[in-house]
């Protein structure tokens, strides 16, 4: 099969990640991703795209939920559906928008009532942290990244 079976994905293979999509969106804009940029991809023998094959948006906070959609779902499979465990970050990021449509609260609210705020987590935010002196997390990592609708 070429295509996702979109209309046979449910939430528990999105959850279980069983749901035969790739791990991320389009690299964050460039051929390896904010971490490893490379910015010319003629330069490592890859042919050119035509604007068609151009990702419309770099992924992260710079895609709307239409864009992400629009250009995810003409992604090709990984496996199919139910066959192998591929882990993706997008199925969480589909999971969020579930959740969101489902209860009509946005997810970081719904993070931020239901973990957060009950358990006193006070260093713990949704959105990238005014401060890094309470982070486990060395600087220089993803650490102040923000990740958009990619947060889940």
């Amino acid at each position: 099969m070429d295509n996702v079976a979109w209309d046979e994905i449910t939430i528990g293979e999105l959850a279980s990640h069983m749901a035969d999509i790739g791990r991320d969106w389009e690299g964050l804009g460039t051929i390896g991703g904010i971490f490893l940029p490379i910015n010319d991809p003629l330069s490592l023998g890859l042919p050119p795209l035509n604007a068609s094959e151009e990702a419309v948006c770099a992924g992260a906070s710079s895609c709307t939920r239409a864009q992400f959609f629009d250009g995810f779902i003409k992604r090709h499979p990984i496996y199919a559906s139910s066959t192998a465990p591929i882990y993706s970050n997008v199925a969480f990021q589909m999971l969020g928008y579930a959740l969101e449509n489902i209860t009509g609260v946005a997810l970081a609210t719904s993070v931020n009532d239901s973990l957060i705020t009950p358990l006193n987590l006070t260093a713990s935010s949704w959105t990238v942290p005014t401060s890094n002196s309470s982070g486990i997390i060395p600087n220089g990592s993803s650490w102040g990244f923000d990740a958009g609708d990619e947060t889940p």
